[in-house]
């Protein structure tokens, strides 16, 4: 369920429907012409490095933008800018991760040994200590 807004600041819907006489076929936001032209940019920066074949008319770069910019953007809303998303994937990269220690073991067909990274030690050890 969605309460609408007290403020009628809110209520407003910064909505470009084009030129004068000419309305779009579309309702799009300010900011999502802006993301649009930001992930449009990008693309065609990634294809400028990249090894990959780039045509004269960008039809299918358009169309990557296009879908790219209506995921981003049905996420925006007036309560959550589009900058909150970029503080919040910082956040999550640049977090404190806890660090284990790998334990070392021999498979019995061979006599590798191998790596790994156990996140269920503490409860393997109290189901062993159950079984008994």
């Amino acid at each position: 369920m969605q309460v609408a807004p007290d403020d009628e600041v809110f209520q407003v819907k910064a909505v470009w429907l084009g030129p004068v006489g000419f309305p779009l076929p579309w309702a799009a936001r300010y900011l999502s012409y802006a993301v649009g032209l930001g992930v449009f940019l990008l693309i065609q920066g990634i294809e400028k490095v990249t090894p990959l074949p780039r045509s004269r008319i960008p039809v299918v770069e358009v169309l990557i933008a296009i879908a790219a910019t209506y995921v981003i953007m049905k996420f925006v809303t007036y309560e959550k800018p589009l900058v909150s998303f970029w503080e919040t994937f910082v956040a999550e990269l640049t977090a404190p991760r806890r660090k284990e220690k790998a334990e070392r073991f021999q498979t019995p067909l061979s006599v590798k040994s191998y790596t790994y990274r156990s996140r269920r030690r503490r409860g393997l050890k109290s189901l062993k200590k159950s079984k008994r």
